[in-house]
């Protein structure tokens, strides 16, 4: 059975910050595609940060600790954010323990 992708509200420390369209899910996490409003400004050097490092490609085989260090603060940040997803069909809200936006890819964990 094959259903269509739902659609959410993205709040970040109560704030609306963009529209989530819900494609589908992978283990506990589930995924989809993230368009931000005007308001992510106020995040998006977080998500930014996190997404440079995990990009970051040194040429070596093993990663520096420094740059793991780094990413781990990151990251640590970003789960100090409260966030969690309003769905326009059905005004319930689902609160997030763990959030990843790369772009316009994004990445849940439902608390």
């Amino acid at each position: 059975m094959h259903t269509s992708p739902r659609a959410a509200d993205l709040h970040l420390n109560g704030v609306a910050v963009g529209l989530v369209i819900a494609e589908g899910t992978s283990d506990a996490w589930a995924y989809g595609k993230f368009t931000p409003n005007c308001e992510f400004g106020k995040f998006a050097q977080l998500f930014g940060v996190w997404s440079l490092l995990v990009h970051e490609d040194n040429g070596e085989d093993e990663t520096p600790r420094e740059a793991l260090d780094e990413l781990a603060e990151a990251e640590i940040a970003i789960d100090r954010v409260q966030a969690e997803l309003e769905w326009h069909d059905s005004r319930e809200r689902t609160r997030i323990s763990q959030l990843n936006i790369d772009g316009e890819l994004i990445e849940w964990k439902p608390l």
